[in-house]
């Protein structure tokens, strides 16, 4: 059985701090984003005296955030949304007003529609997964007026299970 392989710097660190702590790294990152502009080692107090963690882990969270290295990893979001689609017609209406949101906040569809296979479970007859920059973004476009309008003119004509979801930028199988 191949290894994973073994993560290096200040990432090496990310699995026990959410294991530790319970929380996804994102949660860290935006604290420190959130914290304002601080000195390396006031982010760290700031993490270890408002939720207890180790000088350790704080440290390798800033240090991270302060290579910039989140800008140029951080984990995708996305919408993942499975339809059953009543009146295909009155829907026409929805995808024409959820463009400009969708726009706005730069959303990706990967699939649209398109073959499927349900292998387990259940499933609709429309499939949808939209990728955003980033899980804020695809939140930010869930919650604008624009994208809520658009939706009161889905409700009616179909029926929706849609999650939003936050993409993985770790260690992968095919990974040296």
């Amino acid at each position: 059985m191949p290894l994973e392989p073994k993560l290096k710097g200040p990432a090496s660190y990310f699995p026990s701090i959410e294991k530790t702590y319970g929380k996804p790294m994102s949660h860290w990152f935006d604290i420190v984003k959130k914290a304002g502009p601080l000195k390396h080692m006031e982010l760290v107090s700031v993490l270890k005296t408002k939720h207890q963690m180790g000088h350790g882990h704080a440290n390798a969270i800033v240090a991270y955030v302060n290579a910039g290295k989140l800008e140029n990893n951080m984990a995708k979001g996305y919408w993942i949304a499975r339809v059953d689609v009543a009146d295909p017609e009155a829907y026409k209406a929805y995808v024409a007003a959820n463009a400009a949101p969708f726009k706005a906040h730069g959303a990706r569809f990967l699939v649209r529609g398109g073959r499927f296979d349900t292998l387990e479970g259940t499933s609709r007859s429309r499939n949808v997964v939209i990728e955003f920059a980033s899980y804020q973004a695809a939140l930010d476009c869930w919650n604008s007026p624009e994208y809520q309008a658009a939706a009161k003119l889905r409700w009616p004509v179909s029926t929706a299970d849609i999650l939003i979801v936050e993409g993985y930028e770790g260690p992968q199988p095919t990974d040296p």
